[in-house]
């Protein structure tokens, strides 16, 4: 199976972002999908999996998964962009929004130059 990814970093962690408004994923595949991608040697390679995803609380709902599987909180360098992302797919039309994470909700907001998200 197929599944399209972006592999982002923000501030030296580095994570594969899955779209989970498009890609479906079963629940009990999560945790190994995060191993299998993370590991150097037969994955992407990567601090973990982060899913982007409806939510019924906030704007977008982000998973984290670290490279051993286990699902962590939150993560601030993951937020950062998931922002992004959430912005540049149209999934959020406001520079400021909020984000679901395990933890709870969190406010976020993105900076524009020239129409796209400040990097």
């Amino acid at each position: 199976m197929n599944i399209p990814f972006t592999k982002m970093h923000g501030l030296g962690n580095n994570y594969i972002y899955i779209d989970g408004f498009k890609v479906d994923l079963k629940e009990e595949h999560l945790p190994n999908l995060a191993k299998d991608v993370s590991n150097v040697f037969t994955g992407i390679g990567s601090d973990g999996l982060i899913l982007m995803l409806p939510s019924d609380f906030a704007d977008v709902r982000m998973r984290i998964f670290n490279k051993d599987g286990s699902e962590a909180m939150n993560c601030g360098n993951g937020l950062r962009c998931v922002a992004k992302l959430a912005y540049d797919l149209g999934y959020v039309k406001t520079q400021t929004f909020k984000v679901e994470a395990k933890s709870g909700v969190v406010d976020a907001e993105v900076e524009l130059e020239q129409g796209l998200v400040k990097t």
